[in-house]
């Protein structure tokens, strides 16, 4: 049998994956509800005949075809309902956690077993995103700032979007090291 974690790593892990799935449900949500937007404003009759002026109806055709096509393939809204559903559940085990202050070996086994169940349930992580959480679980429980994830710029305007799979994010004390 493995020794259970300490409340640090527990509550670390539970509190990144609950940032985790806000950030990824928010942005979902938003998408979501730009292309109903789009859907809807250029579906519009009243719209294609005032725009016809400045962009072919054409055009316009194929942008409400384009972001009707979006949502049935990439289901926003679903996916995004998964991911409240997850943060929900990792909020809800942060406050069990909290409320035992001082929890025994077999307490926090059984805390680290369910963070194992609600992983399972997880759709692919975006690393690059996970990333972002960790850093954001980090300051939220105002843990060394060393410890932070190097994330450059370019993978923090992609972490939505693009997996990252096999990137390794340097830490601050890392990065130190080697400059040195």
């Amino acid at each position: 049998m493995h020794p259970a974690p300490d409340m640090q790593l527990l509550r670390f892990n539970a509190l990144r994956n609950a940032l985790y799935h806000e950030a990824r449900q928010l942005w979902l949500e938003r998408i979501n509800r730009l292309l109903n937007l789009l859907v809807i404003m250029l579906g519009a009759g009243a719209v294609m005949s005032v725009a016809e002026s400045w962009l072919p109806v054409a055009w316009l055709g194929a942008a409400v075809s384009l972001a009707g096509a979006l949502q049935l393939v990439f289901d926003f809204s679903g996916r995004a309902c998964l991911h409240r559903h997850l943060r929900q559940r990792y909020y809800e085990l942060l406050a069990e956690m909290d409320a035992d202050p001082a929890p025994d070996d077999a307490r926090r086994a059984h805390w680290w077993r369910q963070l194992g169940i609600l992983a399972a349930q997880e759709p692919p992580t975006l690393k690059g995103l996970d990333a972002l959480a960790y850093n954001d679980a980090l300051d939220a429980l105002e843990m060394a700032e060393q410890e932070r994830l190097l994330v450059p710029w370019r993978v923090r305007m992609l972490a939505q979007i693009m997996r990252f799979n096999g990137r390794r994010f340097a830490k601050q004390c890392e990065a130190a090291t080697t400059m040195s």
